[in-house]
C-alpha cells in the first residue's frame, strides 16, 4: 500500500480556507501531519519538461520514501504560471518488495501532469509492486553515454552533483537505476536520495541534478566523467554478474571457541598422517575461497581474464580506489588542482567522515575565493552524509532482531552523524538534531 498526494494551484483545496498552491488531491486514509511534511517535498522553478525525485521524511516513528514527479501545468485560475507535483509515499517496510525508486518513478504510469475538478480524496497507489525492472546490468546507458558501463559505479553512497537539463529527466533515472541496482540487498537500493534537477529550496539530496552545475565531475550533456573506480562495484557494473559470495549472501564468520580445554597425555606420534591431512584441509580452504569469487553462472570465461587493475565492490560504499586516487591529487600543489579535482578530494574527505579536514582544504584553496557559493554546497553534502548515516542507522535498529554488531555499527554511525551536524552553518540543523536525538535514544533500549 502507497499513499497519493497532488499538490498544485487551485481557487480551493483540500484543506479548509486554503487557496492558491495547495493539496487538491489525497488517499483518504493518509494521516494529515504526513500530508503536510509531503507538500513540503519539491519546488519547481525548471520552466517547463518533469522532474523526479526521491525523498524521504519522517512521521509517526518511521521513514517515508516520497517519489514525486513534478511538471509545468499551463497557468492557473489567476492567469499565472502553475506546476502539478504529484507525490507517491511509501513506507520503509514496503520498500523490500519493490524495485528500486528511480525504475517506480520511470514506469508508474499514473502520474497526473494538470489537474481538473474539485478537489476531492482518492484511492491508494496500488500495483507497484507488479512493476519490474526495466534496466539491468551491464550498465548499458553509462556505456551508451560514458563510453564504460563500470562508470555506474562512480554514483555510490556518497554525494554526488551531476550536469544535465531538465529536458535528460528520464535519461538520468535509467543512469540513477544502474547505479541502485549495484546493490545486492533490495533495501539498499532505497538509501541514496536523488532529484533529476535542483532547486536552490530543495531539500538535501545525494544525487543532484543542475543545469548550472558547470563544474560537476560528471557531465550529461557533455558526455564527460571521471574514469571508472577500481573497485569491486565497477566490475559488476561492467559485467552484471555476481560471485557466489554475493549471490548467495555467504559470511565468513570464526569457529565458536571451545568451551574447555582437556589436556591428555599421549604416546609417540606419527606425524606423517597430521601434515597429510593437514596439507589437504589447506587446499579444500583454498578450492573453497577461490569457488567463493567465481562468477556466479557459466559462460563467464570471458570476464574472468581481465587483470585486477582492469576490475572496478560491490560494495556499494567501497571507495578505497577513490581514496587512492584522492589521495594522489592531493599531493599535487592546490593551485595546480583544477575545480573538478579540488572537489573530488573534498568529497572524498566527507565520504570518509574527516569532515572539518574537508572544509579546511576548500578554504585554503585558491578556488574557494572565486567560488564562494561552493561553500555552501560542501555544506550540504555533510550535511546529506549525516542523513545517510542516520538512515543507515535506523534501518539497523528497525530489524526485529538487531545483533550487537548491528547496534554498536548504529552506534558509531550515530556518532559521524553527530561530528558533522557539530559543523557550523549546517542546514536544517533543527530536524537533524530532533532526529539524531530520537534514534540515540532507540539505541540506548536496545
Amino acid at each position: 500500500m502507497a499513499f497519493q498526494l497532488v499538490y498544485t494551484s487551485s481557487p480551493t483545496s483540500l484543506t479548509i480556507g486554503r487557496t492558491g498552491f495547495s493539496t487538491v488531491a489525497r488517499s483518504k486514509s493518509m494521516p494529515e501531519k504526513l500530508a503536510s511534511a509531503v507538500e513540503r517535498c519539491g519546488v519547481y522553478d525548471v520552466g517547463q519538461g518533469e522532474v523526479f525525485s526521491h525523498t524521504t521524511v519522517n512521521y509517526g516513528g518511521e521513514t517515508w520514501h516520497v517519489l514525486t514527479r513534478m511538471c509545468d501545468a499551463g497557468t492557473d485560475y489567476t492567469n499565472r504560471n502553475n506546476y502539478i507535483a504529484h507525490h507517491i509515499v511509501i513506507a520503509q517496510s514496503e520498500t523490500a518488495k519493490l524495485v528500486n525508486p528511480a525504475e517506480i518513478l520511470a514506469q508508474w504510469n499514473g502520474w497526473f501532469s494538470k489537474w481538473e475538478g474539485e478537489p476531492r480524496f482518492v484511492g491508494n497507489v496500488e500495483g507497484l509492486e507488479k512493476i519490474a525492472a526495466k534496466n539491468a546490468l551491464p550498465a548499458k546507458n553509462w556505456e551508451r553515454i560514458f563510453g564504460n558501463p563500470a562508470k555506474a559505479a562512480l554514483l555510490d553512497r556518497h554525494p554526488a552533483t551531476i550536469c544535465a537539463g531538465a529536458e535528460q529527466a528520464r535519461i538520468l533515472l535509467d543512469l540513477f537505476s544502474e547505479s541502485l541496482l549495484l546493490n545486492v540487498n533490495p533495501l539498499d537500493a532505497w538509501e541514496p536520495t536523488f532529484t533529476t534537477s535542483r532547486s536552490e529550496s530543495d531539500a538535501a539530496f545525494l544525487w543532484r541534478a543542475s543545469p548550472d552545475e558547470l563544474s560537476a565531475p560528471i557531465n550529461l550533456s557533455a558526455k564527460s566523467a571521471p574514469p571508472a573506480p577500481q573497485s569491486r562495484a565497477a566490475q559488476y557494473a561492467a559485467t552484471g554478474v555476481m560471485t557466489n559470495r554475493e549471490k548467495y549472501n555467504l559470511k565468513v564468520s570464526a569457529p565458536k571457541p571451545a568451551t574447555r580445554l582437556q589436556v591428555v597425555e599421549t604416546k609417540q606420534t606419527d606425524w606423517k598422517p597430521l601434515y597429510i591431512a593437514s596439507a589437504a584441509v589447506t587446499l579444500c580452504a583454498l578450492a573453497a575461497a577461490a569457488w567463493l569469487l567465481l562468477p556466479a553462472s557459466a559462460g563467464d570465461s570471458a570476464q574472468q581474464s581481465r587483470t585486477p587493475s582492469e576490475l572496478p565492490t560491490l560494495g556499494l560504499s567501497e571507495n578505497s580506489a577513490k581514496s587512492d586516487t584522492a589521495a594522489t591529487e592531493s599531493q599535487k600543489p592546490k593551485s595546480a588542482m583544477t575545480l573538478s579535482q579540488t572537489m573530488e578530494i573534498v568529497r572524498g574527505k566527507i565520504a570518509e567522515d574527516r569532515y572539518g579536514e574537508a572544509l579546511k582544504f576548500w578554504d585554503e584553496s585558491p578556488k574557494a575565493a572565486g567560488e564562494p557559493s561552493l561553500r555552501r554546497d560542501i555544506l550540504e553534502d555533510i550535511g546529506t552524509r549525516a542523513d545517510v548515516l542516520m538512515r543507515q542507522a535506523e534501518n539497523l535498529l528497525a530489524l526485529e532482531s538487531p545483533s550487537k554488531p548491528d547496534i554498536e555499527k548504529a552506534r558509531k554511525n550515530l556518532e559521524k552523524a553527530a561530528r558533522a551536524l557539530d559543523i557550523a552553518g549546517m542546514g536544517r540543523i533543527e530536524a537533524r538534531t530532533a532526529k539524531l536525538k530520537t534514534l540515540n535514544d532507540r539505541i540506548s533500549t536496545k
